[in-house]
């Protein structure tokens, strides 16, 4: 897992080209492996299986998962603006 997030830089698109595997771990880490397994019709121990190597990533597995993904892209899109429509200017982050 942490492979997959040193990969991905702060634009959000991975600066290496990810492999099928990673790619679903990322979107498992996203959704939750209840809902990814859901998702995928299989069964957790199953995901499990494709998520350590053991089984592989089709493109179907991974286009079970794109509405869901989207989805979960809007909802946070529309978080961050909420956040940003009440933070003034002048506030930032604080140093540790």
């Amino acid at each position: 897992m942490t492979q997959v997030a040193t990969n991905e830089p702060q634009t959000g698109s991975p600066a290496n080209p990810m492999s099928p595997g990673a790619m679903l771990l990322l979107a498992a880490t996203f959704l939750g492996n209840a809902r990814t397994a859901q998702l995928l019709s299989i069964e957790e121990r199953s995901l499990r299986a494709k998520l350590a190597g053991d089984r592989g990533v089709t493109a179907a597995d991974l286009r079970c998962i794109v509405s869901d993904l989207e989805r979960r892209a809007r909802a946070i899109d529309g978080h961050v603006a909420a956040i940003k429509a009440i933070l003034t200017p002048e506030a930032s982050c604080p140093t540790a």
